[in-house]
């Protein structure tokens, strides 16, 4: 089975103290991560709402059906190899038993904060993502509306 999602854009993402309130001179990045795969889209410096338009294609063996997508916003920190994490999404990889390509079209996601509880640095900021579908049995490209 491949999994194909759509990364498109966020929008409303926290300024660093850093940067006087300006928007973030280091870059923002997504994560991606479903089962044992992890993948990321580049680091779009000096906006706060960054548009990535990145496709992932994850292959996925049968046994990570019950598997959840997580896509996390990060902010990459100055002089650091990681980042800061902005707030995430999680999305469950629901496969249909038959053979076939199932879609779900583009959709705004509110950001989590990282624990339950906490308060998020990315307080009604989005994620929009396109889970353009998984195509079961077949070696054919799923595209995205």
């Amino acid at each position: 089975m491949r999994l194909y999602v759509y990364v498109l854009e966020a929008r409303g993402l926290p300024a660093t103290k850093a940067s006087g309130g300006g928007a973030a001179a280091a870059g923002v990045y997504a994560k991606l991560k479903v089962g044992k795969h992890k993948s990321r889209t580049r680091a779009l410096r000096g906006t706060l709402d960054p548009m990535w338009n990145h496709e992932f294609v994850f292959r996925m063996e049968d046994d990570e059906e019950g598997e959840q997508l997580e896509v996390g916003v990060f902010r990459k920190a100055e002089g650091c190899s990681g980042g800061e994490l902005l707030g995430r999404v999680r999305l469950p990889v629901q496969v249909a038993s038959s053979e076939g390509v199932q879609t779900v079209p583009p959709t705004w996601l509110s950001l989590q904060p990282r624990h339950h509880g906490a308060r998020s640095k990315a307080k009604d900021c989005a994620l929009r993502v396109a889970n353009c579908g998984w195509d079961v049995k077949k070696k054919r490209k799923v595209d995205a509306d």
